[in-house]
């Protein structure tokens, strides 16, 4: 009997003990409302809205809890479910490891008159990202540049356009080292924010400045371009020097478009051109004297360049398709080309063209010859041998020339009068 006593002293001593360090462990806020344990939660950055975070726990001994959030940072970030207590991504914008590498939040949850309150910490765990800004935008005042700077992006997928007229400081870009393509419009004093973009996936446009007497305020220092360099009404510089591009090979093409005064192509430093040369209305271009290019992928073309005299300056061994020039009143010659091969050659509208012995290496052209109102060219035996070889593939048109033969006389051997 002592024992059994004994037994049940002991019993009853362990409950009581067991019951104050229970009530030495229960927190209480103000309103008596109790404070259990935080809950942690971990997400990806970059959740779809609506992605569930995880699930609040139910008051202790309850199936039909009522769930509520409060003080939660960033605001607008979060959605619970009153009813089951799941908890969900509101706004994704706020779920980026940059801007908010974790989010935080109060969890109540109510059954009856008992109330149990939890901190609630999600953890937003950082993963690789190829771009922390997918697609194009447009920057044309200084408070859309400020937002977007805002947002600590370091690549963008699409264009960035910058324009001048509105925005007058770009050192919050400094962030960015790569973006889809870059568009520079309009009258930038200087670009020191753009000077840690080293990759290019596209395109790279610059356009419509009359401040830079030449290239250096860009300051660029690109290691990879992978598409077309378009140049365009920069009308006060007279070469290309200055560009800050540390590669030797353009994979795009070169576009030099209505440069009122630039004269020479020097400062590129390309050694091959895998696109396009397109050079149209630069006024005071009279040669191609600082092309480095021996390599053109794709076309040669131009027309509207009324002071070009002839390609002096170059050494273009190889054109992967056309040559194209119309309409370009002072060329005289083809000087500075040392091809064998071409797609087609078309000639338009070149009043002064008097000499075209530069193509007499040529063996093939796989489509047409065409040239049309030279009107004092009168000597065609550079082609002879390409035509004589038979290596035309199409059409031999020569019309409103001096002299015009037919393909039956350039077989005859009749090229010049």
């Amino acid at each position: 009997m002592k024992i059994l006593i004994a037994i049940v002293a002991c019993m009853l001593l362990c409950s009581i003990w067991a019951c104050n360090k229970e009530d030495e462990g229960t927190q209480y806020d103000d309103h008596g409302v109790d404070i259990a344990p935080a809950i942690n939660f971990q997400i990806d950055e970059n959740p779809l809205n609506g992605a569930l975070i995880g699930r609040i726990p139910e008051v202790l001994g309850s199936n039909n809890s009522q769930f509520s959030l409060q003080n939660s940072d960033p605001f607008g970030a979060l959605e619970l479910d009153a009813t089951t207590g799941e908890l969900f991504v509101r706004d994704s914008t706020f779920f980026n490891f940059e801007l908010n590498p974790s989010i935080i939040t109060t969890s109540i949850a109510s059954a009856g008159n008992t109330s149990v309150q939890r901190p609630v910490h999600i953890s937003v765990r950082d993963i690789y990202e190829e771009f922390s800004y997918i697609g194009d935008i447009n920057i044309r005042w200084q408070d859309d540049l400020d937002e977007f700077v805002a947002g600590n992006h370091w690549a963008v997928s699409g264009t960035l356009r910058l324009e001048a007229n509105g925005v007058l400081d770009l050192s919050g870009l400094e962030t960015l080292e790569r973006v889809g393509s870059l568009v520079l419009n309009g009258s930038f004093t200087g670009t020191e924010g753009l000077r840690n973009i080293r990759r290019i996936e596209n395109t790279l446009h610059i356009a419509n400045n009359n401040a830079w007497t030449d290239l250096s305020p860009l300051n660029l220092n690109v290691d990879y371009l992978g598409g077309n360099l378009r140049i365009t009404r920069i009308n006060n510089i007279t070469t290309l020097a200055g560009l800050g591009l540390n590669f030797d090979e353009l994979l795009g093409g070169l576009y030099l478009t209505e440069n009122e005064s630039l004269t020479r192509l020097d400062g590129l430093g390309f050694h091959s051109i895998h696109g396009s040369l397109v050079i149209n209305s630069n006024p005071a271009l009279e040669s191609l004297l600082g092309l480095e290019a021996t390599f053109i992928g794709e076309n040669l073309a131009g027309s509207g360049n009324s002071e070009l005299l002839n390609f002096t300056g170059s050494n273009i061994q190889h054109i992967g398709g056309e040559i194209r020039f119309f309409r370009n009143t002072a060329l005289t010659s083809l000087d500075g080309l040392s091809v064998t091969s071409l797609h087609n050659i078309e000639l338009s509208h070149n009043f002064s063209l008097t000499d075209i012995s530069a193509l007499e290496q040529l063996e093939s052209v796989e489509k047409d010859i065409i040239i049309i109102n030279s009107y004092y060219l009168t000597d065609y035996c550079a082609l002879s041998n390409c035509i004589q070889s038979g290596g035309l593939g199409g059409d031999f048109q020569i019309k409103g020339n001096w002299y015009n033969p037919t393909l039956q006389q350039m077989l005859d051997g009749e090229c010049s009068i």
